[in-house]
Protein backbone atom coordinates (compact mmCIF):
# COMPACT_ATOMS: atom_id res chain seq x y z
CA UNK A 1 0.00 0.00 0.00
CA UNK A 2 1.04 3.35 -0.82
CA UNK A 3 1.56 5.98 1.77
CA UNK A 4 -1.54 7.93 2.24
CA UNK A 5 -2.66 11.42 1.37
CA UNK A 6 -5.81 13.16 3.68
CA UNK A 7 -7.48 11.89 6.51
CA UNK A 8 -7.63 8.41 8.41
CA UNK A 9 -11.18 8.57 10.19
CA UNK A 10 -11.08 6.10 13.11
CA UNK A 11 -14.78 4.55 13.11
CA UNK A 12 -17.33 3.96 15.99
CA UNK A 13 -18.82 0.51 15.47
CA UNK A 14 -22.72 0.99 15.93
CA UNK A 15 -24.93 -1.34 17.58
CA UNK A 16 -28.57 -2.35 17.24
CA UNK A 17 -30.38 -1.70 20.88
CA UNK A 18 -31.30 -5.29 20.47
CA UNK A 19 -31.47 -8.28 23.15
CA UNK A 20 -27.88 -9.17 22.22
CA UNK A 21 -26.69 -5.34 21.22
CA UNK A 22 -25.58 -6.86 18.04
CA UNK A 23 -23.50 -4.52 15.28
CA UNK A 24 -25.81 -2.86 13.04
CA UNK A 25 -24.30 -3.79 10.04
CA UNK A 26 -26.46 -1.62 7.67
CA UNK A 27 -25.69 1.40 10.00
CA UNK A 28 -21.96 0.51 9.70
CA UNK A 29 -22.25 0.38 5.83
CA UNK A 30 -23.91 3.94 5.77
CA UNK A 31 -21.05 4.95 7.67
CA UNK A 32 -18.23 3.87 5.18
CA UNK A 33 -20.48 5.50 2.31
CA UNK A 34 -20.32 8.79 4.32
CA UNK A 35 -16.48 8.34 4.50
CA UNK A 36 -15.94 7.40 0.71
CA UNK A 37 -18.80 10.44 -0.66
CA UNK A 38 -16.85 12.76 1.46
CA UNK A 39 -12.96 11.62 0.25
CA UNK A 40 -11.90 10.03 3.41
CA UNK A 41 -8.59 8.58 2.55
CA UNK A 42 -8.91 5.48 5.07
CA UNK A 43 -10.93 4.52 7.52
CA UNK A 44 -10.08 2.26 10.86
CA UNK A 45 -12.63 -0.12 12.19
CA UNK A 46 -11.66 -1.66 15.36
CA UNK A 47 -9.56 1.18 16.76
CA UNK A 48 -10.41 2.34 20.49
CA UNK A 49 -13.05 4.80 19.15
CA UNK A 50 -14.67 1.53 18.03
CA UNK A 51 -15.15 -0.36 20.72
CA UNK A 52 -12.54 -3.06 19.97
CA UNK A 53 -11.78 -4.33 23.42
CA UNK A 54 -15.16 -5.13 24.22
CA UNK A 55 -15.86 -6.68 20.84
CA UNK A 56 -15.75 -10.67 20.70
CA UNK A 57 -14.10 -12.39 18.09
CA UNK A 58 -17.02 -12.86 15.74
CA UNK A 59 -18.22 -9.07 16.29
CA UNK A 60 -14.35 -8.22 15.46
CA UNK A 61 -14.71 -10.25 12.21
CA UNK A 62 -18.38 -9.04 11.55
CA UNK A 63 -17.14 -5.20 12.14
CA UNK A 64 -13.92 -5.95 9.78
CA UNK A 65 -15.69 -7.82 7.10
CA UNK A 66 -18.39 -4.94 6.69
CA UNK A 67 -16.28 -2.43 6.60
CA UNK A 68 -14.05 -4.21 3.90
CA UNK A 69 -17.03 -5.26 1.88
CA UNK A 70 -18.83 -1.47 2.16
CA UNK A 71 -15.64 -0.15 0.57
CA UNK A 72 -15.38 -2.41 -2.17
CA UNK A 73 -15.21 -0.15 -5.76
CA UNK A 74 -14.02 3.25 -3.45
CA UNK A 75 -10.90 4.59 -2.66
CA UNK A 76 -11.03 4.11 1.01
CA UNK A 77 -8.26 2.33 2.10
CA UNK A 78 -9.59 0.13 5.35
CA UNK A 79 -6.94 -0.36 8.08
CA UNK A 80 -8.41 -2.04 11.41
CA UNK A 81 -7.09 -1.85 14.80
CA UNK A 82 -5.45 -4.41 15.47
CA UNK A 83 -3.49 -3.89 18.67
CA UNK A 84 -3.55 -5.55 21.54
CA UNK A 85 -1.52 -6.20 24.78
CA UNK A 86 -0.87 -9.51 23.64
CA UNK A 87 1.93 -9.46 21.69
CA UNK A 88 -0.09 -13.39 20.49
CA UNK A 89 -3.31 -11.42 19.88
CA UNK A 90 -1.49 -8.70 18.44
CA UNK A 91 -0.44 -11.02 15.45
CA UNK A 92 -3.64 -12.99 15.42
CA UNK A 93 -5.70 -10.25 14.55
CA UNK A 94 -3.48 -8.81 12.16
CA UNK A 95 -3.44 -11.93 10.10
CA UNK A 96 -6.81 -12.34 10.25
CA UNK A 97 -7.43 -9.02 9.08
CA UNK A 98 -5.26 -10.16 5.95
CA UNK A 99 -7.32 -12.55 4.78
CA UNK A 100 -10.41 -10.63 5.97
CA UNK A 101 -8.30 -8.35 3.03
CA UNK A 102 -7.70 -5.29 5.07
CA UNK A 103 -5.13 -3.24 3.34
CA UNK A 104 -2.97 -2.58 6.59
CA UNK A 105 -3.51 -2.55 10.30
CA UNK A 106 -3.24 -0.22 12.81
CA UNK A 107 -0.71 -1.79 15.71
CA UNK A 108 -0.65 0.23 18.70
CA UNK A 109 1.47 -0.88 21.53
CA UNK A 110 0.94 -1.57 24.71
CA UNK A 111 2.21 1.78 26.04
CA UNK A 112 -0.55 2.76 28.05
CA UNK A 113 0.33 -0.31 30.70
CA UNK A 114 3.01 -0.39 33.00
CA UNK A 115 6.00 1.72 32.83
CA UNK A 116 5.14 3.60 29.66
CA UNK A 117 8.15 4.38 27.91
CA UNK A 118 10.56 1.37 28.96
CA UNK A 119 8.19 -1.33 28.50
CA UNK A 120 6.81 -0.07 25.13
CA UNK A 121 11.19 -0.22 24.32
CA UNK A 122 11.24 -3.66 25.90
CA UNK A 123 8.62 -4.89 23.69
CA UNK A 124 8.93 -3.02 20.06
CA UNK A 125 12.19 -4.95 19.49
CA UNK A 126 10.39 -8.52 19.04
CA UNK A 127 6.66 -7.15 18.33
CA UNK A 128 7.43 -5.18 15.17
CA UNK A 129 9.51 -8.57 14.02
CA UNK A 130 6.51 -10.66 15.11
CA UNK A 131 4.01 -8.57 13.70
CA UNK A 132 6.03 -7.98 10.11
CA UNK A 133 5.91 -11.72 9.69
CA UNK A 134 1.93 -10.58 8.32
CA UNK A 135 1.90 -9.74 4.78
CA UNK A 136 1.75 -6.14 5.31
CA UNK A 137 4.28 -3.38 5.50
CA UNK A 138 5.53 -1.85 8.43
CA UNK A 139 6.23 1.79 8.53
CA UNK A 140 7.58 2.27 12.14
CA UNK A 141 6.60 5.48 13.76
CA UNK A 142 9.25 7.23 15.74
CA UNK A 143 8.18 9.26 19.00
CA UNK A 144 9.98 11.92 17.77
CA UNK A 145 7.72 12.10 14.64
CA UNK A 146 5.06 11.19 17.00
CA UNK A 147 5.73 13.99 18.83
CA UNK A 148 6.57 16.71 16.36
CA UNK A 149 10.51 17.31 17.86
CA UNK A 150 13.08 16.18 19.54
CA UNK A 151 13.02 18.84 21.90
CA UNK A 152 8.70 17.96 22.35
CA UNK A 153 10.60 14.12 22.74
CA UNK A 154 13.29 15.36 25.42
CA UNK A 155 10.51 16.92 27.54
CA UNK A 156 8.45 14.02 27.29
CA UNK A 157 10.98 11.94 28.44
CA UNK A 158 11.98 13.59 31.26
CA UNK A 159 8.28 14.07 32.62
CA UNK A 160 7.87 10.51 32.60
CA UNK A 161 11.06 9.85 34.24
Amino acid sequence: MELLNGSVAALVTPFLDDAKQSVNREKLAELVKWHADSKTAAIVPCGTTGESPTLFDEEWDEVVSTVIEASRNTNLKVIPGTGSNSTREALRLTERAAKLGADACLVVHRITIGQALKVYWRISRNWIKWVSRSSFTIYPAEPESILGSTSSWNSAKSVRQ
